[in-house]
């Protein structure tokens, strides 16, 4: 056996048989601490005692020093990289908000509070070779995703080993160290623990330092330059990690550099020195960073090259061979999407995709946010009957655009270049973020289009629609006898007639008896509607309730004939009673004897395209009346003898009509061409087909920078409707709006959002009402790159409008609101992880059935925790309420943390003298200081296939997480929060009833309950826990309680002052925990 004697001067120099020897060396790595560089000194002093524990002693600590032995000697000389990463680190920690210190209100988690720089550490006490192994990590960490960065790490560390194995049996020097190192085991889990705390500090320092980060990025994804090349992905990553150390060391040194490779611009990114630049390409940009601890003269100068529309920033191309289980190398792109962004640039984003939907042009976008804060103020407007939900609420996927569009405006007040950035950002990347289908998205939700406001100018919702379809009529150019309006309602219940309105879509041209000047007839233009009664069963849905059309009232049918002419009448219409309405003919409608207007010639044309009154004053127009009218309602008669003969000329009596816009029971219909080819299903004209889009769809009025809804006469109420039609999800609720707003329905149904859209829009609106409770987090801007309808925590049923009674409608003013806006229930706390899951990745797309048991999760710096974990049992605490601590729990991954089966509790004990149980004395105080909740974690961690790609490492994992009570370092129980029903939790807050005229004696027993002891050997009469104040003590004990099955025995005192007396009054509370 080789003998250690042969080693010199820490150099072997051996020949090849003493190889296998190796094996017989073994050396602890962890033994071996020096002290930290005095740059890094503060990052010690500002761990939290674990972690610097873990880091100078633990896992972390072998991993530093084993990986620092392995690369010793590829690592180049950088004193000055390594003194500046030092001070930079050190005034990153000490920057407010980054390192916050664990605290009572922290709960269980108060010992994981804090930045993780356990790897950082760990390298800073295993030498500066360990160091620039770290640096390294920040690269992999920075460029790769978790997977594919351990898979990289799992490659290099086998690769090194072969190299220097390789490189002693051919007699080439190698350190002692080196040699040692291929003997010591780096597991795949200690490279994910250690890839993993790298990435918990990266999006700390990022935070820290985001403008600069900011502006970096804004370079970064505009040029595209390669990374070192090599033979292999050993090869390449070890020389861009040289070349970055080399390149850095050189600009700290105060020598400008060219930088024509990826490397060195993704290591200022990762390590946080932001060297001025110069950017050359159609103009030369100066970036001024003024780094202070980079030299004025250290200087990198950038040579553009011509962008690959391909390409999107830097990429790093490698090819992984520890991916996965089975299967060849697998070829991998850094995708390098460093951004991230807060919930509220988010919405800024969002509202980029739909602008750029829109297709709204540069110079337009300000007017554009400006609309939307003009529309939302002139929403708030909006009076009710009785009190309706708040408008952010009910028009939540309104509102986040609203929102944006005024940080937008206020941003360019200011001077913020980013939020415009943003928008653009949107625009340009998001576009299929809200919509698979971009080109469905109405431009403005319609509320440019002409026709669509000349409609929301009514008071009625049927004359809204109405007047929509005839300003669509006016701009297809159609004549008067070549279309009508078509309704059935019935108005009156309980009779078996239904009541019809045939209404003109063109005014009818005729003669007046007003004279110009040289005493010639002026012609004038004017409306008529045809009121009649059908006992067609298809005219009208019985399922549908009565439609108010007018000022009416409920009347009798001929008394409300003469209500609705007089009606139409005041409205400076012309209202004919008919006969002979049109009947149905499948889709289409046939008018038999119609009245003139109508009717066509032997050549198919319209018979009165011209009214005979127009060139004979003498005659009167007898176009809009009907031939066979045989009922006179009071104030109109049937057509003279001369009128019939002035009609005797050859003409069809029948006329065949097909919708165009709506159908039965609402639609505008439009005379069927002769030669058409489906007689017997609906059809149009094919210049009426083309027309249509460009009036209904792509007519607009332009972005002005007035106020439309102050200039034009809009009815809020009907806007209001409007709205609450446009984002319907489901036909079920088109279908129950149907009911009370047909005419809306109409005007809304070429304008409606997408459902995906719908559903995207609100869940916008609902992480941004998750995000408001978590102060700090950040979103990965990955998640605009694919529908956000996709994930499975979007709601796919949203609650039904609330329709206001018939009755009702009827009794109030109709310039109010018909309809409600609808809200989505707001996710439940497994809804909300997989949320967060989502934005916080960007790419995990978690099933929430999964997640039932999951009370916390920890991404990188921070963990997230259900609100009742951190709350007192008094507080109600929505479901979709979680927190986020700046903090992480040392595993790999994303952890969901689950609490374990059957968690224990402390069994009794045999000692009397433990229990008093004393009677209680109304005195509230807290006899549990000395309690406290910790956090441990078992062995048990199963991983969650998110992609079924079968990789080697995931990205989720459950892990097994035991929520202890301690009481003064005394083990009491095991909880499982998750087990206690909040909802039903009986909570007592009566202070304020107490008129103090009662007795003080109460009808039962209460017994103190001021030890842990006395808790679990409970009393045979009503015990009062007595923890005022503490939070986290009366947590325990409602979930120790719950877990014993004796959840309805539980009540809970509010902060306040409580009359027992009167809570058992009020409650008859017996045979209870009271806390």
């Amino acid at each position: 056996m080789a003998s250690l004697n042969s080693i010199t001067n820490s150099l072997f120099s051996a020949a090849n048989e003493n190889t296998l020897a190796l094996a017989a060396l073994k050396f602890d790595f962890s033994l071996m601490k020096v002290e930290a560089p005095a740059e890094f000194a503060p990052l010690g002093t500002a761990l939290t005692s674990k972690r610097r524990s873990d880091a100078e002693d633990g896992a972390v600590h072998k991993s530093a020093r084993k990986l620092g032995a392995l690369f010793e000697q590829l690592i180049p000389s950088t004193p000055k990289l390594i003194t500046a990463y030092g001070l930079r680190t050190s005034e990153i920690i000490e920057m407010p908000g980054v390192n916050p210190s664990g605290s009572h209100r922290h709960g269980p988690f108060a010992s994981f509070v804090g930045a993780d720089g356990t790897a950082m550490w760990a390298a800073a006490t295993s030498g500066i070779s360990a160091l620039g192994v770290y640096l390294l990590s920040c690269l992999l960490a920075r460029a790769w995703d978790p997977k594919e960065s351990v898979s990289i790490w799992v490659e290099l560390v086998d690769e090194r080993k072969r190299e220097i194995e390789e490189a002693f049996r051919d007699n080439h020097l190698v350190s002692e160290s080196s040699l040692l190192s291929t003997r010591q085991d780096i597991s795949r889990q200690e490279l994910a623990l250690w890839d993993a705390s790298t990435r918990a500090w990266l999006r700390s320092a990022d935070q820290a330092k985001a403008r600069q980060q900011n502006q970096l990025m804004l370079i970064l994804k505009n040029i595209n330059v390669p990374f070192s090349g090599g033979s292999s992905t050993y090869l390449r990553v070890i020389e861009a990690w040289r070349q970055a150390m080399i390149g850095l060391e050189n600009l700290l040194h105060g020598r400008p550099q060219s930088i024509s490779n990826g490397e060195v611009l993704l290591a200022l990114s990762a390590w946080h020195l932001f060297p001025d630049l110069i950017v050359l390409g159609k103009e030369t940009t100066n970036v001024k960073f003024k780094d202070p601890l980079v030299p004025h003269s250290g200087i990198g100068t950038i040579g553009l090259r011509p962008t690959d529309a391909s390409k999107k920033a830097i990429q790093w191309s490698l090819t992984l061979s520890h991916l996965r289980y089975y299967g060849g190398p697998v070829k991998v792109e850094s995708t390098q999407e460093f951004s991230r962004v807060t919930i509220s640039q988010l919405r800024v984003v969002t509202l980029g995709s739909i602008l750029g939907a829109w297709r709204v042009r540069p110079g337009d976008i300000l007017l554009a946010a400006t609309w939307f804060t003009n529309l939302w103020e002139f929403l708030k407007q909006m009076r009710y009957t009785r009190r309706p939900p708040p408008l952010a609420a009910g028009f939540g996927w309104l509102y986040g655009l609203v929102k944006a569009a005024r940080k937008l405006l206020s941003s360019e007040s200011e001077g913020d270049v980013n939020c415009m950035k943003l928008m653009k950002y949107g625009q340009r990347r998001a576009q299929n973020f809200l919509c698979e289908t971009p080109s469905k998205l109405p431009p403005f939700f319609g509320l440019r289009n002409p026709c669509i406001l000349a409609g929301l100018t009514e008071r009625f919702d049927m004359e809204c629609a109405i007047r929509y379809l005839r300003e669509v009529a006016k701009n297809l150019s159609l004549k008067s006898g070549e279309a009508f309006i078509y309704y059935a309602h019935r108005p009156l219940p309980g009779i078996s007639l239904r009541y019809l309105e045939y209404a003109t879509a063109v005014p009818h041209s005729r003669s007046s008896r007003k004279r110009d000047i040289d005493g010639k007839p002026v012609a004038e233009t004017v409306h008529a509607r045809w009121l009649t009664w059908s006992e067609d069963p298809h005219a009208f849905d019985s399922r549908q309730p009565s439609q108010r059309i007018g000022d009416h009232r409920t009347l009798e049918p001929k008394d409300f004939v003469k209500s609705r002419i007089a009606e139409i009448s005041r409205s400076g219409e012309q209202a004919v009673w008919i006969t002979n309405g049109p009947t149905s003919k499948k889709d289409n409608l046939e008018w038999k004897n119609p009245p003139l207007l109508y009717r066509t010639n032997a050549d198919g044309g319209n018979l009165t395209d011209k009214c005979p009154s127009i060139d004979n004053p003498t005659a009167s127009c007898s176009c809009l009346l009907d031939v066979t009218q045989t009922f006179e309602p009071i104030g109109f008669s049937r057509l003279s003898e001369t009128q019939l003969a002035a009609t005797t000329e050859p003409r069809r009596n029948f006329g065949e009509f097909c919708p165009l816009i709506g159908n039965w029971p609402l639609g505008l219909y439009v005379r069927k061409e002769e030669n058409s080819l489906c007689p017997e299903g609906p059809c149009m004209n094919s210049i009426h087909r083309r027309k249509l889009q460009v009036v209904t769809e792509d007519l607009m009025l332009p972005l002005m920078q007035s106020d439309w809804t102050k200039d034009a006469p809009i009815c809020k109420g009907r806007l209001f409707d409007y709205l609450c039609c446009i984002g319907n999800a489901s036909d079920e609720e088109i279908f129950e709006q149907r009911k009370s707003t047909m005419g809306m329905q109409l005007l809304t149904s070429l304008h409606r959002l997408p459902q995906d859209c719908t559903w995207s829009l609100h869940a916008v609106n609902m992480a941004s009402r998750v995000y408001e409770k978590l102060d700090g987090a950040t979103i990965s801007l990955k998640v605009v790159t694919y529908p956000l309808h996709h994930d499975s925590w979007v709601p796919r049923h949203l609650r039904k409008v609330d329709i206001l009674p018939v009755q009702e409608q009827q009794e109030r003013d109709v310039t109010f609101p018909i309809l409600r806006p609808f809200s989505p229930q707001m996710p439940d706390r497994s809804q909300t992880f997989a949320c967060i899951a989502s934005l916080e990745s960007g790419i995990l797309n978690l099933d929430p059935s999964n997640l039932n048991l999951t009370f916390a999760m920890c991404s990188e710096n921070s963990i997230y925790v259900a609100g009742t974990f951190l709350s007192d049992p008094f507080d109600v605490v929505a479901d979709y309420d979680v927190r986020r601590i700046v903090g992480n729990i040392g595993h790999s991954g994303v952890c969901m943390l689950v609490a374990p089966q059957g968690p224990k509790i402390r069994p009794l004990s045999d000692k009397f003298n433990m229990v008093n149980h004393a009677p209680y004395d109304l005195k509230r105080e807290d006899n549990f200081k000395g309690t406290s909740l910790h956090l441990s974690f078992t062995e048990w961690i199963l991983p969650m296939d998110t992609e079924g790609t079968r990789t080697i490492d995931q990205d989720v994992y459950f892990v097994e997480s035991v929520v202890s009570v301690m009481d003064r370092g005394e083990w009491v129980a095991d909880l499982d929060v998750l087990c206690v029903d909040f909802e039903s939790l009986r909570r007592f807050d009566i202070d304020s009833k107490c008129l103090g005229t009662h007795d003080e004696t109460t009808i039962y027993d209460y017994t103190s309950l001021d030890s842990w002891e006395e808790l679990l050997d409970g009393p045979q009469t009503v015990g009062v826990f007595r923890a005022h104040g503490n939070w986290a003590a009366r947590l325990a004990a409602v979930s120790i309680i719950s877990q014993k099955g004796q959840a309805h025995c539980i009540g809970v005192f509010g902060p306040k002052k409580t009359c027992l007396r009167c809570m058992e009054n009020e409650h008859g509370t017996t045979d209870a925990a009271l806390l």
